[in-house]
């Protein structure tokens, strides 16, 4: 199994950048064409690039080339040789920036659901004040309208309802199944 390398700073905190501009300058390039330039790639006297660097294209001119892009030389089978950044070849587009601004609606839209659905929960929670477990037992005794009672033996659940005129009544509300019975202080099993 091959690990990871690991980093040589372990920090216990983030950054925040005041500079707007990438932490790693690497990751961002402002043509299509600075992928292959050699000399974009060289710090300290070597190519500073590794197999699976992914930098961002934001400005090239045809805006077609502009995304994320992939680095991966075949050839590059040592950790002590750098990939060759100068073979076009070697960059892989990963993203477009429309897939960016695609994903970027897209949880735009799941920020929307889940405020709905937290809407609903607490809607849900107000309607329903509390959910018994409890065994086929409960059903020989009465229950509280509005609760719902889940018959731990059968995964049912049920709510009690008060009837005009009548005695209360548990309904079946959910049990898998196509069926939903009404039982009267009978057995909570009962079809």
């Amino acid at each position: 199994m091959a690990e990871r390398v690991k980093g040589e700073f372990i920090l216990d905190s983030n950054y925040d950048i005041s500079i707007r501009k990438p932490l790693d300058a690497r990751s961002l390039v402002p043509a299509y064409e600075s992928l292959t330039i050699k000399d974009n790639w060289i710090i300290d006297g070597k190519v500073a690039a590794y197999n699976g660097m992914i930098v961002s294209v934001a400005n090239t001119s045809d805006a077609s080339k502009n995304g994320l892009y992939f680095l991966f030389d075949p050839n590059c089978t040592s950790k002590l040789k750098s990939p060759n950044v100068e073979d076009a070849a070697n960059w892989h587009k990963i993203g477009e920036n429309s897939d960016i601004s695609a994903f970027a609606n897209r949880l735009t839209q799941i920020e929307a659901d889940l405020a709905d659905l937290d809407t609903r929960i607490d809607t849900l929670e107000s309607k329903v004040t509390q959910i018994y477990d409890t065994y086929n037992t409960f059903a020989t005794i009465a229950g509280i309208e509005g609760k719902l009672y889940v018959a731990l033996d059968t995964g049912k659940t049920y709510i009690w309802i008060n009837l005009p005129n009548e005695d209360g009544k548990y309904i079946c509300i959910g049990d898998d199944t196509e069926s939903y019975t009404i039982i009267c202080g009978g057995d909570a099993t009962a079809e």
